[in-house]
């Protein structure tokens, strides 16, 4: 069985750590217009990117003898079971989500070359700024938050990739992650694989259920309107490397997503 994930032919900024975890892996990475559904020794993995090969490209395979797999890495208000044609296993990385949807839990998890930055840089005096976000700041939710550090703390300019993406994971002392929908207390499993590979404390937005990751152990938890007092308790006391140390361990290590992949495939539940 040769399991291949399915890439679009555009370039979706958002999954940039998503396909880098993939080629980490070693697995191989095709187009959809190169899919053979018809073999039964293949599986094909696909996430929101590819909604198109089946809205747009024939609505999916009815005939297929693949393992096609459907990986939700987004928030979606329907279930897409039974709505696919040849499509039968969806996964997701949040558990409280899986539960609503029918789905499978998978964590995503990280790897330890996810991102490559001098973490020392930050303890040693070098860093820049006290916060970073790297989030599309347009929900309102998310605004409101980070105006109650703002002027607090140095915040690093959101939407950062490339260069200047790597500086702020290297030069900032903490990652603040608010919810995009209140609708979706899930964990942003991309933000924290990031964190996690580039040893950067974290704090989160409070997660309906977080497992595989600890609240207090690996990264801070906190409800929306206390945020600010989450940021002083790892800036002004300074215990977040203890916290990035155990993310570290928990994403790149025991829950390291080339393992979780494997487990899912072979049926092993996490």
């Amino acid at each position: 069985m040769t399991t291949f994930f399915v890439r679009p032919d555009h370039e979706y900024m958002t999954y940039v750590d998503y396909w880098r975890l993939v080629e980490l892996a070693n697995y191989p990475i095709i187009s959809a217009g190169n899919m053979d559904a018809s073999n039964a020794d293949h599986t094909y993995i696909l996430t929101m990117q590819n909604l198109g090969v089946w809205q747009y490209a024939g609505l999916g395979w009815p005939d297929a003898k693949a393992r096609i797999i459907y990986w939700d890495l987004e928030w979606s208000d329907v279930s897409y079971l039974d709505t696919v044609p040849g499509m039968n296993e969806f996964w997701t990385s949040d558990r409280w989500y899986a539960a609503q949807r029918g789905y499978r839990f998978v964590p995503l998890g990280s790897h330890p070359d996810l991102v490559k930055v001098e973490a020392a840089k930050r303890w040693n005096g070098s860093a820049q700024w006290d916060i970073c976000t790297l989030s599309y700041m347009g929900p309102y939710r998310r605004q409101m938050a980070i105006n109650s550090i703002d002027g607090k703390y140095t915040i690093a300019p959101n939407s950062a990739w490339n260069d200047e993406r790597l500086e702020q994971l290297e030069r900032s002392k903490v990652m603040v992650h608010i919810h995009q929908h209140d609708d979706y207390p899930c964990v942003a499993a991309q933000r924290f694989a990031l964190a996690a590979a580039a040893g950067l404390p974290l704090i989160s937005e409070e997660c309906r259920d977080p497992f595989p990751f600890v609240p207090g152990e690996d990264f801070i938890s906190a409800p929306h309107g206390s945020i600010a007092g989450a940021v002083a308790t790892i800036l002004d006391n300074g215990y977040g490397r203890d916290l990035a140390a155990s993310m570290l361990y928990k994403a790149c290590s025991e829950y390291r997503f080339d393992r979780n992949v494997e487990r899912a495939l072979e049926g092993v539940v996490v």
